[in-house]
């Protein structure tokens, strides 16, 4: 048991212009699709906090099936921010981010940085939140020689703790 957290994007001023102009124009099925297309592509679940545990971030990634086939080491796609602290805190400081729980609440940035790069202990060998690993993933860290420990179906980097399970439970 524990706390769900989610950032938005904010729609810039040509995409609420554009919403408004198809809802003045009455146009609800494009709107429907539209509107669905961009929620799905601006939510991001950035993990979980449990009570006595280190915060489990979500990598929020994909791999790029082409560049895998191609044999590329760019296989990562990072869709929201990369494996470390500063990426994490440049993202979550973008002006047009909100951060919420899983109960709708609007959790202030600074409180969500604590959160999520709080000291409780949080030993990556008893971790029982993951339920799979991406081996992919595995194997590209392995590869570009980067230092991250898997455990457990999580990983490790720059002191925190992600989990590439789909599902937060």
């Amino acid at each position: 048991m524990g706390t769900n957290y989610y950032a938005c994007t904010l729609p810039s001023s040509g995409i609420s212009k554009y919403f408004k102009e198809t809802l003045d124009a009455q146009k609800y099925l494009a709107l429907k699709d539209d509107l669905l297309t961009y929620l799905n592509a601006s939510i991001y679940h950035l993990g979980k906090k449990s009570i006595g545990w280190k915060f489990i971030w979500n990598p929020n990634y994909r791999i790029d099936r082409a560049e895998y086939l191609a044999g590329s080491p760019y296989i990562i796609k990072y869709m929201a921010y990369m494996f470390n602290k500063n990426s994490i805190t440049r993202f979550i400081l973008r002006p047009n981010i909100v951060v919420y729980d899983e109960y709708g609440d609007i959790v202030p940035k600074d409180a969500m940085l604590d959160i999520g790069f709080g000291s409780e202990p949080g030993d990556l060998d008893s971790l029982d939140e993951c339920d799979h690993i991406d081996t992919t993933l595995q194997k590209m860290f392995e590869q570009k020689g980067l230092l991250v420990r898997f455990a457990n179906h999580c990983f490790e980097s720059d002191g925190l703790i992600f989990s590439t399970a789909t599902e937060f439970s």
